[in-house]
């Protein structure tokens, strides 16, 4: 299954969507936010342009983040140079289902439990 990237769309991060979703047209971080509303697990909110379409972008929604690793900003800007997204969940991280990050780099790199990509 394709993932087609028009405005308005939302998708619940789960196998399917890794599998599938075009992960590598996606990398600069134009803005990012993280809320302890429940002051227990985060969650981080990123906004991330899309490459091949530079009128979308991609609003991605962690939820109950456990790991939250953002690169030295005076080093490299916040951005993906080959952003990867895969199911931990047999690596039996306590809360942890998916991870996200920077396959060349390492970070940012999240852990999180449960998330959504929204495309505008």
């Amino acid at each position: 299954m394709s993932f087609q990237l028009k405005q308005g769309t939302t998708f619940l991060i789960n196998d399917e969507l890794i599998e599938n979703f075009p992960w590598y047209d996606f990398s600069d971080v134009s803005d990012i936010a993280i809320d302890w509303h429940d002051r227990r697990s985060p969650t981080v909110k990123l906004t991330v342009s899309c490459t091949s379409q530079p009128e979308c972008s991609a609003v991605i929604r962690l939820k109950k983040v456990t790991e939250c690793k953002l690169p030295e900003m005076g080093l490299r800007l916040l951005q993906f140079s080959h952003l990867i997204l895969e199911n931990v969940r047999s690596q039996q991280w306590e809360n942890v289902w998916y991870r996200i990050y920077d396959l060349d780099f390492q970070e940012p790199s999240f852990r999180f439990r449960s998330g959504h990509i929204e495309i505008q």
